[in-house]
């Protein structure tokens, strides 16, 4: 756990490509399992930071008419107020990038098993439109 990380306000900034291994090391304590590359990042994800130490990620697409939040990555063990402050700052930061670059919508998968995350998010007036499956091929 974080000293005065339940004070702390994150900081969050657009992602360097130095910044990949940490994102990559968030993602899998996430949940997501398959081996990619993390070194070339830039500008598509944003972190968020408390004490100097990135404590999540999110993967902002950009898209007109429609842009993307999606792929949410959280430290593991942070405590709950903690974990809100980091998902608010981080998805307010988001919204607000789609914003700018003319996005009308902003959409995203959020795992099943994310059941308060998406409380938080129609709390806020995100609405589900519909369920299916996420799917992937391997490009490379």
């Amino acid at each position: 756990r974080l000293g005065g990380a339940l004070m702390a306000k994150p900081v969050v900034r657009v992602a360097e490509n130095a910044d990949g291994k940490a994102i990559g090391e968030l993602a899998w304590a996430s949940g997501f399992r398959e081996e990619v590359s993390w070194e070339d990042i830039y500008p598509y994800w944003l972190v968020a930071e408390i004490e100097g130490q990135i404590v999540g990620a999110v993967q902002v697409l950009l898209g007109k008419p429609i842009g993307r939040i999606e792929n949410l990555c959280l430290a593991p063990r942070l405590r709950k107020r903690v974990v809100a402050r980091v998902v608010a700052a981080l998805l307010y930061r988001a919204r607000t990038l789609l914003e700018l670059h003319g996005s009308e919508i902003a959409s995203g998968f959020v795992p099943e098993r994310f059941t308060d995350y998406l409380k938080v998010l129609s709390r806020r007036g995100v609405e589900t439109t519909g369920f299916g499956d996420l799917v992937m091929v391997r490009l490379k």
